[in-house]
């Protein structure tokens, strides 16, 4: 059997108001179906405080930070491809900190 998640294709947004709210509703279905949603949402439990902590992947407790790094990073990868416009690739980026 095979992953069917894997042949999923990121919805892009167009950039027109009028469909947002479709584009949204599909991202978060991608999202969650990829397992980044609550990065997506800013609800990721055991993101660590910097994308810069060093952690120890011996250590339990950073193997679960080392994991919601990866998930947001994954988070921020697709939502920037899911945008075909320079310009809100530039709003996108705008709000990107080292937190």
């Amino acid at each position: 059997m095979t992953d069917s998640t894997k042949s999923i294709v990121i919805p892009t947004f167009s950039g027109k108001d009028e469909e947002f709210q479709l584009w949204w509703t599909k991202f978060r279905a991608f999202a969650t179906a990829k397992g980044v949603i609550p990065a997506l949402l800013g609800k990721e439990s055991d993101l660590p405080a910097s994308e810069a902590s060093e952690l120890n992947e011996n250590l339990t407790a950073d193997k679960k930070k080392i994991k919601a790094r990866e998930r947001n990073s994954l988070a921020m990868a697709y939502l920037l491809t899911a945008f075909k416009s320079a310009a809100d690739v530039s709003l996108a980026y705008q709000t990107v900190s080292n937190e």
